[in-house]
């Protein structure tokens, strides 16, 4: 019984190593535009299933070297992948929805506003329909907008 429950580990351990042949990896999103990040570091050789790792086709397989030098190479972020090369990397900032922009924008005119009673002034129309049209986007009654509306170049009459 110990023969065969030792065989069996043996393959399985040579049937990882055959799929994955160098024993570290760089994983990353193979059909992203590059560069792109870094998705994950696999020691392929050491996991107890390879299940739920890509496989080593669609990944980059690290030097030892590389793997220990956790101080400047395989980093918990920053890192990416470009032409099949680790690179250094900031993520581009995510694009900010367009409710929100116009929830900013709007928030900055009423921060405005006692000033401009204060000096006894109003909204000019322009301004009044630039605020609708934000609060237009902000509530979902504009759903076709794709952009902020054009700011008025003056708030008062």
């Amino acid at each position: 019984m110990k023969d065969i429950f030792m065989t069996h580990i043996i393959t399985a351990t040579d049937t990882v190593q055959q799929l994955y042949p160098s024993r570290y990896y760089a994983a990353y999103d193979t059909k992203a535009v590059q560069p792109t990040a870094v998705t994950g570091w696999y020691d392929s050789w050491g996991l107890s299933s390879i299940e739920h790792i890509p496989p080593a086709s669609d990944m980059i397989a690290l030097t030892e070297a590389q793997w220990n030098d956790q101080a400047s190479f395989r980093l918990p972020y920053g890192r990416g992948v470009q032409n099949g090369k680790i690179i250094n990397y900031t993520s581009p900032p995510l694009p900010v929805p367009l409710k929100d922009q116009a929830q900013s924008v709007l928030s900055s005119i009423q921060s405005q506003a006692p000033m401009i009673v204060a000096m006894g002034q109003i909204f000019g129309s322009q301004t009044q329909a630039y605020v609708k049209a934000l609060t237009d986007i902000i509530n979902g009654a504009d759903t076709v907008s794709t952009e902020l509306p054009i700011k008025p170049d003056r708030l008062t009459k």
